[in-house]
């Protein structure tokens, strides 16, 4: 797709474009997390332990990598906001605010990353990077200013870094277009991310951009309600669709957003079985005995982030099963607060 046919996307609206100056009801998702067992929210607090320079994940165990993978700490923050863990909601606020101080001048932020084929890191690599960050930590700071205005004044303060790395990332719209178009979740990734970027910075440029995205990921839905990933359904993959989409969804109340959401879900809590187990097969992504670009297993299915999609969907339809199936995956998945691997509770 040209920057040309880009531009000419037509934008979704729904009675015109939304008041930017009307704060969006940020606690919702909070209030679905808060319905999850705390020992969940605590496996999801855990699961964002940082190091002393705020370093969490693949960050934390071989140096810094990548600012895509600190979304985790932002993930967390959500969840210690959901526990009321004011210890935890201070770490990893400390954390998000680390992350901020890596950024480059440009608004990027650096990646250690080495290409196959020798070349130089693209700029889709960076923008993505970007976005995979902003997409958890812009909302989990809304939140939090939220939650208590006492961070206001700090989260106000994270304005110009973000604005710097929202510029950046618009200005690399083509080069997303062009390399995620076929994987809804990337879509819907970049989509979320520009929509609660013009939330946050009150700035219409970057909604109709996520608009965009949005546009072209809804494409890629089909009749049964799957996001299609490499032409195919992948049910962890769909968790990652519907959650992103649900981002978008919680900002701008749209009713084709949520017909999306419901076919979505619906197709992914037929996959849950009676037991709490998932139901994997036929997936194109994940899976036992599906490979990474590593050429190592690529499994999905994490069980936070399994909990956190069925509670968001359990918040959206309450009339599904959504409730019942997190029950009895937590029966599964979890022992007290550790996650237990995905081969416990998977079954091609």
């Amino acid at each position: 797709m040209t920057m040309t046919a880009l531009a000419l996307l037509p934008l979704f609206v729904m009675q015109g474009a939304p008041d930017l100056n009307k704060e969006p009801d940020t606690l919702r998702e909070v209030r679905a997390f808060k319905k999850l067992p705390s020992n969940v929210r605590k496996a999801a607090i855990r699961q964002g332990e940082t190091d002393e320079d705020g370093n969490v994940g693949v960050n934390r165990k071989q140096g810094w990598v990548a600012v895509r993978d600190q979304r985790v700490v932002a993930q967390s923050l959500s969840m210690a906001i959901a526990e009321e863990d004011h210890a935890a909601v201070d770490k990893t606020f400390r954390a998000v605010k680390r992350t901020f101080d890596r950024q480059l001048a440009d608004g990027s932020f650096p990646v250690n990353i080495k290409e196959r084929n020798g070349r130089p890191v693209p700029k889709a690599t960076y923008v993505s990077s970007n976005l995979f960050w902003l997409k958890d930590a812009v909302p989990a700071l809304m939140q939090l200013r939220a939650w208590d205005s006492k961070y206001k004044a700090d989260v106000d303060s994270l304005r110009e870094p973000i604005r710097r790395a929202a510029e950046f990332s618009y200005g690399g719209r083509q080069q997303l277009f062009n390399r995620d178009g076929r994987n809804a979740n990337r879509m819907l990734m970049n989509a979320r991310s520009f929509v609660q970027l013009g939330f946050f910075l009150k700035d219409q440029k970057y909604v109709s951009a996520g608009n965009e995205f949005l546009k072209e990921a809804l494409s890629l839905q089909d009749r049964d309600g799957v996001f299609l990933e490499d032409g195919g359904g992948d049910t962890s993959y769909q968790s990652v669709s519907i959650k992103e989409l649900a981002g978008i969804y919680y900002l701008e109340p749209r009713s084709d957003v949520k017909d999306a959401l419901r076919r979505a879900s619906d197709w992914y809590l037929m996959h849950f079985l009676e037991d709490g187990s998932i139901d994997t097969r036929g997936n194109t992504r994940t899976g036992i005995g599906k490979s990474n670009l590593d050429g190592g297993e690529k499994l999905g299915h994490h069980p936070v982030s399994v909990s956190r999609v069925l509670a968001i969907i359990a918040d959206l339809f309450p009339d599904s099963k959504a409730q019942s199936i997190s029950d009895q995956f937590t029966k599964r998945a979890y022992i007290n607060d550790r996650q237990r691997n995905p081969r416990d509770y998977i079954k091609n």
